[in-house]
């Protein structure tokens, strides 16, 4: 790591993932001061990082490589202590770079075991699922809440609509005239439907149950707000609140397939750690374990091993179910008229995903 830190921009960024507990306060640029300003700073640091550690796996700089991961890393972890859905989301875009960039120091053979080893215990402390649960549980208090005060002061809506939107247009304004002839009890409706779907399709089975019991509990919910909208007359009373549970639903199939790449992330470190002293890659998961003994991560959605085979190249492919929860043997089917548009985090994806390091 000497050559690494004479780099300017990873010097004073390097810091806290010597210090996992802290981050350095010049990372919070003052935007408004909103937390999304905050976190969009991070996200676009960590595509810059990312970009950082392909150059120097590339270039033979493997200190610099690794370096820029583990940035990325207490990134991505620093994201998840915001209690709030929007750093999930930034969070899940900081895993996919993140994985990029443990793809490319695979794929350069870039690092001794040492690097692979604090690289596969830094990605270990990312954990999507705590911080989802998290942020549901704090978007229903602070959803429950919101209905409330707007129940007591509903000459808040402007400033609030405001302050996400800019000036109001005069579309809400009208929406705000009658907002604010709205009875009492259109809140207090509101407040205990949100409370009480995203506490039972939402926090409950991801606390409880784990991803894929809340992957099924979010179709059921999908199926209940599709009745809803299909006859909105019927349900005026609680309108407001079905639309913010659609902005909820849509973290879990996001959390499932980040904590894929980076538990895929860490079994690639743990493969690479064999390689090194092996002098090549196993033919089983079964003859590999963490740094610390435990075991490799498995599949999120089905509880298995993950699937893996060595591939003729020398190296090999290691893949999960999808959102369908189909095993397609390790097959990654990209939409053939633009590759790069699959939607991968769909239900309607059709193939495995997959880690693995194509013929050039």
């Amino acid at each position: 790591m000497r050559n690494a830190r004479k780099d300017l921009l990873a010097e004073p960024l390097f810091l806290p993932s010597c210090f996992p507990h802290s981050i350095p306060p010049s990372l919070w640029p003052p935007k408004k001061s909103t937390r999304n300003g905050r976190l969009s700073c991070l996200r676009y640091l960590a595509r810059t990082l990312d970009l950082r550690c392909a150059t120097a796996a590339a270039a033979g700089n493997a200190p610099l490589g690794h370096q820029s991961a583990l940035i990325i890393a207490r990134l991505t972890q620093a994201c998840q202590k915001e209690p709030f859905l929007i750093a999930p989301y930034v969070a899940a875009s900081g895993a996919s770079d993140l994985a990029n960039a443990v793809w490319n120091l695979c794929d350069s053979r870039a690092g001794n075991g040492e690097d692979f080893s604090r690289l596969e215990t830094a990605l270990g402390r990312i954990d999507f699922r705590a911080a989802t649960a998290l942020a549901f549980s704090s978007e229903l208090i602070v959803g429950s809440g919101q209905y409330r005060l707007y129940k007591a002061a509903p000459e808040l809506f402007i400033p609030f609509i405001t302050d996400f939107y800019g000036h109001p247009d005069p579309t809400q304004l009208m929406f705000y005239r009658v907002f604010v002839r709205l009875p009492s009890g259109f809140f207090d409706a509101n407040s205990a439907m949100l409370s009480n779907t995203e506490f039972v399709y939402l926090v409950k089975p991801l606390r409880n149950r784990g991803w894929r019991a809340a992957l099924d509990s979010s179709h059921e919910l999908e199926a209940m707000l599709q009745k809803r909208e299909a006859k909105p007359w019927s349900h005026l009373s609680t309108s407001m609140a079905s639309i913010s549970v659609r902005g909820a639903e849509g973290s879990i199939p996001r959390g499932i397939y980040a904590q894929t790449l980076v538990n895929q992330a860490i079994i690639a470190c743990a493969l690479e750690r064999h390689r090194i002293q092996n002098g090549s890659y196993p033919d089983s998961l079964d003859l590999v374990k963490l740094t610390d003994g435990k075991s490799l991560p498995t599949d999120i959605l089905t509880g298995k091993p993950m699937g893996y085979r060595t591939t003729a190249n020398g190296k090999y492919a290691l893949w999960c179910v999808s959102l369908n929860g189909k095993d397609h043997g390790g097959t990654r089917v990209l939409d053939k008229e633009h590759p790069e548009n699959t939607k991968f985090r769909k239900d309607t994806y059709e193939g495995d995903w997959v880690w693995d390091f194509p013929e050039k």
